[in-house]
């Protein structure tokens, strides 16, 4: 029997951010540990010591982490009421607004699978960060929303 995840909702207001407490209620990490991983090893490997350039990571990360938080079952998809081409246009805003941010920050050559795990990493917190933050109105207010072990 499949659960219904809108019951409950809740509206939350200007500035609240993920991790803030809203309602009595703990607004779960955007992004589960097990999504994160999966994309930041996913486009290039773990062989130790190859190299990928700056465009090229980024160009995979534009298309590979907004696929990665819309896809059927995460949290993205979940716990937020909105259909499967919103969440990939709200995904792909916030993925660009922080490329942009991180851009001067990300090195020529990213050395895997180190350098793409931690500026992948940094990517999927903020990406998801923003995510949360613009569909905060569509968010669901359930158990297993806002429970953050449950999207590890």
């Amino acid at each position: 029997m499949q659960r219904d995840l809108r019951q409950d909702a809740v509206q939350y207001e200007p500035g609240d951010a993920p991790g803030a407490v809203v309602s009595n209620v703990r607004m779960p990490r955007p992004l589960p540990l097990t999504l994160l991983a999966a994309i930041l090893l996913g486009p290039f490997g773990t062989a130790a010591g190859q190299v990928v350039g700056k465009q090229d990571w980024v160009t995979s990360m534009r298309q590979v982490l907004p696929a990665a938080f819309c896809q059927e079952g995460t949290y993205f998809r979940s716990c937020f009421t909105q259909p499967p081409d919103a969440c990939h246009a709200a995904a792909n805003r916030a993925t660009a607004a922080c490329l942009t941010q991180f851009d001067p920050q990300i090195p020529a050559q990213l050395r895997q699978p180190a350098d793409g795990q931690a500026w992948g990493q940094k990517l999927g917190q903020c990406a998801g960060t923003l995510f949360e933050v613009s569909a905060k109105k569509n968010r669901v207010n359930s158990a297993i929303c806002n429970n953050p072990a449950a999207w590890k």
